[in-house]
């Protein structure tokens, strides 16, 4: 189902991804997390899943929401947030890959280590507010590429999906099944 971090400052409910990609890295260091509009938990940045090409397909909350106002085409703000903890990529250039949403080109060229100024460093790369994604059906195909150039297979440590409801002051705001189950047991 879903569980909580302790630490995470924003109190959010993480839903464990059953069909992510089978391949990944853990480290015990710490990861730096500035610059993060997002604020991760650590624990989340310090673990990377990869494989050469991979699809998480998100069905919109489905699992999570109880409200009727799933059913549809909405807009999502998407969060990604890298790390690179593979000790093996030492330098720019060697794990790049692109980086689609529903078959719309969401960031090409992303180079972690490159980009977040090294090993050990958070990224985030967001859809801004004002401009989100979609619409899309309830159903979310992300999917990240590894360039023909790349030494090392495109790699993600979490995804951030949140749907965004017109909700006006008199409506109901939707209701939410959670469990509250700590991530770290």
């Amino acid at each position: 189902m879903g569980c909580r971090y302790p630490g995470d400052p924003m109190d959010r409910f993480w839903v464990r991804y059953s069909d992510a990609p089978t391949t990944a890295i853990q480290t015990g260091h710490d990861v730096g997390l500035n610059n993060m509009p997002d604020d991760p938990p650590l624990t989340v940045m310090q673990t990377s899943f990869y494989e050469p090409n991979f699809t998480v397909s998100i069905t919109a909350l489905a699992d999570v929401l109880t409200t009727s106002t799933v059913a549809g085409s909405h807009k999502y703000y998407i969060a990604y947030f890298f790390a690179e903890v593979d000790e093996r990529v030492n330098a720019s250039g060697q794990r790049v890959f692109d980086i689609t949403v529903n078959g719309d080109l969401f960031a090409q060229g992303v180079d972690i280590y490159t980009d977040a100024s090294g090993m050990y460093k958070g990224l985030e790369y967001y859809t801004n507010t004002s401009v989100p994604l979609g619409p899309y059906s309830d159903n979310i195909i992300i999917e990240s590429k590894a360039r023909s150039t790349s030494i090392y297979p495109a790699s993600i440590a979490g995804i951030e999906v949140l749907q965004l409801f017109d909700n006006p002051m008199n409506a109901t705001t939707p209701t939410f099944s959670l469990d509250g189950t700590d991530c770290t047991s």
